[in-house]
């Protein structure tokens, strides 16, 4: 009776926090608004708030694993990612709180942006969906993983200096969506196709509270989308902006996420 009731208890936290969860990407964008938060603001409000709520409930677990997941690959990944964006012209940001840009064009906002929505998308998944004790923080797998994005960074710096044209080319966004994105999920769902029930419930949240973002960071200003370049575009709620951003980033980006994490940094199953 006595394991009943504690597993009870358990489970109403968790809906009581996935509640808060749901509401709270209304709250941030009522709050941009009322403050015409810049685009850094808008990484505390929707993405430093939550991840700090879920490290908190969460008691830590798993959260020293999850930062240093968030730094070794998404960092490196999203500065050439970016760069590749902005000179395509597949999206801008126009303001920055630094003057200072990585490689005269990556924002700190940017990385800023990639790192803690990293972080929340990954401790969302250890908290509501994938709950266990981790028992190594660093194993073979996440050295390859740190390899492959260096190596990717590396790659991408000798294009920069040695032939930057070959950097520019036609619908950008979905060519390194599809790579970056579409591909690790196919691949993991073939692996694993355990993961498909999580991997659902991660896109229906994520994609909940993304819109949320997109919707808000349009009307502010805070990105655009400066080309015609892209396969096409869906318009929401007075917002129109490219297919590619919709699909990429609003449905797929939690799921992609999951799937490197899996596969070099979790238990992969």
């Amino acid at each position: 009776q006595n394991g009943r009731n504690t597993k009870e208890k358990a489970d109403m936290k968790n809906k009581i926090n996935l509640l808060i969860l749901v509401i709270y990407p209304i709250v941030a964008s009522f709050l941009s608004f009322y403050l015409d938060a810049n685009a850094f603001v808008s990484i505390l409000l929707f993405l430093v708030v939550p991840s700090i709520f879920l490290t908190f409930i969460s008691n830590f677990n798993n959260s020293l694993n999850v930062l240093i997941f968030s730094l070794v690959g998404p960092v490196p990944f999203v500065i050439f990612f970016d760069y590749i964006a902005h000179i395509n012209n597949q999206w801008l940001i126009k303001n920055s709180i630094l003057d200072f840009r990585f490689l005269g064009i990556v924002t700190i906002e940017v990385i800023l942006w990639t790192y803690f929505l990293s972080y929340f998308m990954v401790m969302f998944y250890e908290y509501f969906l994938d709950q266990k004790d981790k028992i190594i923080l660093w194993g073979n797998r996440m050295t390859k993983f740190t390899l492959l994005f260096v190596s990717l960074f590396v790659l991408f710096l000798f294009f920069y200096y040695s032939a930057p044209s070959l950097l520019i080319f036609p619908y950008a966004y979905f060519w390194l969506g599809s790579i970056f994105f579409l591909t690790p999920i196919i691949i993991q769902l073939i692996r694993r196709p355990c993961f498909a029930y999580k991997y659902f419930y991660m896109l229906i949240f994520f994609f909940y509270y993304t819109i949320f973002y997109e919707i808000t960071a349009l009307k502010l200003g805070w990105w655009s989308f400066p080309s015609n370049n892209f396969i096409g575009f869906v318009s929401l709620f007075g917002v129109t902006f490219p297919f590619e951003e919709f699909f990429f980033w609003l449905i797929l980006l939690s799921t992609a996420c999951i799937s490197y994490y899996e596969f070099f940094d979790d238990n992969d199953k």
